[in-house]
């Protein structure tokens, strides 16, 4: 048994997942996971329970899902996919009928996000507070699915991963929305100490992860 931990062919995978959005990701990733390896254990922590990079770095997780590196030495990021962050608006909504907006024509509406500090949602740092720009008001919600419900019922909007919006569209008449001439592009990561890099079930876990 502790030849087969050490090559990674048992053990558990703690996976670390930093973001609301990851939550989604991870159910579409997870069952795959667990089909391909049945002697791997996983354990999935949100981030009450740990404490982001610094948890990874102290053993905490194994793995971290975060669509924000923080470069460290012990530390290897590998990219999963590249994503778009869209606003999210019901088609009977003021912006519902815009392809693109810019962060001025969203300082007079409701905002929905995740109950995460300003300084973590892109949609600030990287889109109202380059312009000086803020919405008239904003809402924190836990619940991707009540977010939607408000946004589709025109209290207000959101911004959301493309891959995660566009499942909502359809169902709900909601349109998808660029945020700025140029989009907010991000990319989805797995980050994982050095030390496990070569492990082959946490090499399984990035491969599934990206297809």
């Amino acid at each position: 048994m502790l030849r087969a931990h050490a090559e990674g062919i048992r053990g558990t995978l703690r996976i670390g997942v930093e973001c609301y959005p990851c939550y989604e990701w991870l159910t579409g990733a997870i069952g795959r996971f667990l089909d391909a390896e049945p002697d791997i254990e996983v354990d999935i922590l949100g981030q009450v329970h740990f404490s982001g990079v610094e948890g990874l770095i102290q053993k905490q997780v194994d793995m971290l899902i975060t669509p924000d590196p923080h470069p460290h030495p012990v530390l290897r990021y590998d990219a999963l996919f590249d994503y778009e962050l869209v606003l999210l608006a019901a088609k009977s909504h003021p912006l519902g009928a815009h392809s693109l907006v810019e962060a001025e024509d969203l300082s007079d509406i409701t905002l929905f996000s995740f109950p995460v500090p300003n300084e973590r949602l892109d949609i600030f740092t990287a889109f109202f507070w380059p312009a000086s720009v803020r919405p008239k008001r904003h809402k924190r919600l836990h619940s991707v699915e009540i977010m939607v419900q408000m946004v589709a019922h025109g209290r207000g909007v959101c911004a959301l991963p493309a891959w995660l919006a566009s499942r909502y569209a359809n169902e709900f008449a909601l349109s998808t929305i660029q945020l700025g001439s140029a989009g907010i592009q991000k990319t989805l990561h797995a980050a994982i100490r050095s030390e496990d890099a070569e492990l082959p079930y946490i090499q399984r876990f990035v491969t599934l992860g990206r297809s």
